[in-house]
């Protein structure tokens, strides 16, 4: 009945070491994607590491882990040029109505719709454009 015990009390005690001491193998650090040692910081949360066939590697810290990408595929991606006339993250804001000196606004977002109101004299710029746009359609639409 003592050996029972005691081999159960071990048996835990492996079972809940064992995850931790995988955690500080080398081989975690590499399956982890986090950048290897050698590895030149570039910025908060960005690394560059040159590999023994001479290619870089961009590793950034992301919310659900490490990212790694070729130092040249990013320098495409940024030097790429955009078509013109293309909006850039530009927020397709709709103005909904005007009540005086309030202006109430809907916006999609990853939620679903977002409305607010704002004074005509504390709107942002993006709030201003659709506000002129919405009053330009508002006087070339007919009156009934």
């Amino acid at each position: 009945m003592q050996t029972m015990r005691t081999m159960r009390g071990l048996l835990m005690a492996v079972c809940l070491l064992l995850p931790a001491l995988a955690q500080n193998t080398p081989r975690a650090a590499a399956q982890s994607g986090a950048p290897p040692a050698g590895a030149q910081e570039v910025s908060k949360d960005t690394f560059r590491y040159k590999d023994s066939d001479g290619v870089v590697w961009i590793y950034r810290k992301k919310p659900f882990g490490w990212a790694k990408a070729r130092e040249a595929d990013e320098q495409a991606i940024r030097e790429t040029p955009k078509p013109e006339g293309t909006p850039v993250n530009q927020p397709s804001i709709k103005v909904v109505a005007v009540k005086g000196d309030a202006v109430s606004f809907e916006m999609p977002s990853a939620f679903g719709k977002r409305s607010w109101s704002s004074r005509k004299a504390d709107l942002t710029p993006d709030e201003k454009a659709a506000l002129d746009k919405w009053e330009a359609a508002q006087t070339a639409r007919p009156k009934k």
